[in-house]
């Protein structure tokens, strides 16, 4: 499977993909989940494009003068805007991925925008999911209201009008000492129960690597169920 990965706000693509940062400052999708799921998928780490303040751990393995990205300025919604565009014309590009695997403020990205599909599909518009499963890692805020971002309004998204509407398998893994936990729960509920899994483990916003097996193990395994529900999915539909 060909899998998007995501950095969040703070750091880029090299330190997301460095299997030498390690405890507090873990931002990456860990080698050591990678590796427990089997060398059959090829993943894909693409930057940010709004240089952005180091996340607090990440100078302890960057690279002197290196600099750190953010998708989006929370404050300036047109870099919302843009950032959507620029991951249009990637996913065009560069695609189509099987899924996608989105850290932090990346996650809130991603969802937004499944939210926003699903929500057009609820409504019997012609809409295509651009990913057939999406993991979500240490979530801090909620999905925003894509539509009203495009207006120039960041605000997330009412629950009530969103519950469920990611139709893809999930999986959503955060922090017990995370920032926002609370957010990070609100944001699963706009994904559909049958199809969502959830492990939230003992860390903080990070995600747990080799010294943590049982936390990878459980981790792994979620994931699992993912990848082989869109499989499922794929082969009752003729993909």
């Amino acid at each position: 499977m060909r899998i998007l990965c995501l950095h969040g706000a703070g750091t880029n693509s090299r330190v997301y993909d460095n299997p030498e940062i390690t405890n507090a400052a873990n931002l990456m999708f860990e080698a050591a989940i990678r590796y427990e799921l089997g060398d059959n998928h090829t993943y894909d780490f693409v930057e940010g494009t709004i240089p952005w303040q180091m996340y607090p751990g990440v100078e302890r393995i960057a690279l002197e003068g290196e600099s750190v990205y953010a998708f989006m300025d929370p404050q300036e919604p047109e870099t919302g805007v843009t950032a959507y565009q620029n991951l249009e014309e990637y996913l065009e590009e560069e695609g189509p991925y099987d899924g996608v695997i989105a850290f932090s403020q990346a996650a809130t990205m991603i969802l937004t925008y499944l939210a926003y599909v699903g929500r057009q599909k609820a409504l019997g518009l012609r809409t295509i999911a651009p990913f057939r499963f999406a993991i979500f890692l240490s979530i801090v805020q909620s999905p925003l209201d894509y539509e009203a971002l495009q207006r120039g309004q960041v605000i997330e998204i009412r629950p009530e009008h969103a519950k469920g509407a990611v139709d893809i398998p999930t999986v959503h893994i955060w922090g017990a000492l995370d920032d926002d936990t609370e957010s990070a729960s609100r944001a699963a509920e706009v994904c559909r129960d049958d199809v969502k899994w959830i492990y939230v483990h003992e860390r903080g916003h990070e995600v747990p690597g080799a010294g943590c097996r049982l936390e990878v193990t459980r981790i792994v395994n979620n994931i699992r169920r993912a990848l082989e529900t869109a499989d499922d999915r794929g082969s009752s539909q003729g993909v």
